[in-house]
């Protein structure tokens, strides 16, 4: 492939994404090469930024819905509440990234690497994250509503009063993961999810009206992976 870096190129994304896209299909061995651009509040939905380089590239408030952004490096980018609804981040590099409050629902993560990325209080609702690397990722508050981790990486995530229904975690790595106050229902696992390591105190649980489990008290040392083994969905 054949490195371009100029200002033309951010010029023509700024003023007219279908034109981008076309050049783009016109010319695919370019690689795009926007890394550090402020590109913060522009509407760049169904845009073209496969494979780009993206790293420290600024996204605040960005509309990126249907945006394709597979294998692209976003590596320490600031997503900071931009909209990637649908958006393809398939084999993305995302480590590091900051994706507070972004919206992310029905996007497709499926291998991307968001080790290390900030994620508070984003919106994962249908997203696949299938086969992802969460590592060290903080997804404190996340919403991961009807969500396919299957396959993931979240060793050491911190998934602390996230809101997690109808989850399949089938072979997730969950080594040393934090879920104290996660709420949690419906969650499809298999004898490969590593939960025994796992760190919570308490959860809470809708059948009981949202109450905190245990009520008083925290969970003994592996006592969150025998609950969910006990209480949840084997395939």
């Amino acid at each position: 492939m054949t490195l371009m870096i100029g200002t033309e190129q951010f010029i023509l994304l700024k003023q007219d994404i279908k034109a981008w896209n076309q050049w783009r299909q016109e010319n695919p061995d370019f690689v795009p090469n926007l890394s550090g651009v402020n590109l913060s509040g522009f509407n760049l939905e169904n845009a073209n930024l496969s494979s780009a380089n993206l790293s420290s590239t600024k996204f605040q408030q960005t509309n990126l819905t249907g945006a394709d952004l597979s294998v692209a490096n976003l590596s320490r980018a600031n997503l900071s509440q931009a909209n990637l609804t649908q958006a393809n981040l398939t084999v993305a590099n995302l480590t590091e990234a900051y994706l507070s409050e972004a919206n992310l629902s029905q996007a497709n993560l499926s291998g991307a690497n968001l080790s290390e990325a900030y994620l508070s209080r984003a919106n994962l609702r249908d997203a696949n994250l299938t086969v992802g690397n969460f590592s060290g990722a903080n997804l404190t508050r996340v919403c991961l509503q009807d969500v396919d981790l299957t396959g993931a990486n979240c060793s050491e995530a911190n998934l602390s009063d996230a809101i997690a229904f109808g989850l399949k975690i089938c072979s997730v790595n969950f080594a040393k993961t934090i879920f104290t106050g996660i709420q949690i229902d419906f969650w499809h696992f298999d004898e490969l999810t590593n939960l025994e390591t796992a760190i919570c105190d308490y959860f809470f649980y809708p059948e009981a009206n949202l109450q905190r489990y245990p009520r008083q008290d925290r969970l003994a040392a592996g006592g969150f992976a025998t609950w969910i083994r006990q209480n949840m969905i084997q395939v």
